[in-house]
């Protein structure tokens, strides 16, 4: 409400329009909040927090191109904006430009090493590469930033199973499932990582509960009768 009434006050604002765009945006009104993020370009066209509210817009409505010519735009404006290097990072991941993906994710963290996503999404990309330890390296980080972050330790508790560190794997995946209890794929990584350290039957229940959670889910029901037997 104080947005709206700064935004009626001094209409020639870009950052109130580019405040107000950003609440609506977390509101998941993104139509206003689109609105409130090119009101804030006509003001300002180098509005670096506009250019990357809109282009996250645009990329939650289907338009990837539009949305990461924006997030370049935002690099080139304010090249040691860190949040710019991060939306572009994540943009290029997501569509499947992995090699841009990470050099934009190291620049993130040339501008803010303490950035605990930037850690994790360059581990997730490098375990999906099959590189164990370069990915623990970085998600050791990444929970040393956010030690209760479930995605982190769950990525971390893969990275020392691929590792055969089954004592480690089976820490990280017990705080996994700890912070995340509805997630199939943690209590089956879990399973893995109790069968790598010879304890049968707690792999067998950590197998049931992935079931339970996932009934379709073949692995967990494959390992589970491989368990049983």
């Amino acid at each position: 409400m104080e947005l709206l009434q700064l935004a009626a006050q001094i209409p020639g604002s870009a950052e109130a329009h580019q405040r107000l765009g950003k609440v609506m945006q977390l509101q998941g009104r993104l139509n206003e909040a689109e609105t409130c993020f090119r009101r804030a370009l006509q003001l300002d066209p180098d509005y670096v927090g506009a250019l990357i509210g809109l282009g996250t817009i645009e990329a939650a409505k289907g338009d990837p191109q539009s949305a990461l010519k924006r997030f370049q735009l935002a690099v080139e404006i304010e090249p040691d904006d860190a949040e710019a290097h991060f939306a572009c990072a994540e943009q290029l991941e997501a569509m499947g430009r992995s090699d841009e993906a990470l050099a934009a994710y190291f620049r993130t963290l040339e501008f803010n090493p303490l950035h605990p996503e930037v850690s994790q999404r360059i581990g997730a990309i490098q375990l999906a590469r099959n590189q164990p330890d370069q990915a623990l390296a970085r998600l050791d980080q990444a929970v040393d930033l956010a030690p209760e972050n479930g995605e982190v330790r769950l990525l971390r508790g893969r990275a020392h199973l691929m590792l055969r560190h089954p004592p480690q794997a089976i820490a990280d995946f017990g705080m996994a499932a700890r912070n995340l209890p509805n997630r199939a794929d943690v209590y089956y990584s879990l399973a893995l990582a109790l069968v790598a350290a010879h304890q049968p039957a707690d792999a067998l229940k950590a197998a049931e509960q992935a079931l339970r959670l996932a009934p379709d889910y073949a692995d967990a029901r494959d390992l589970s009768k491989r368990l049983r037997r």
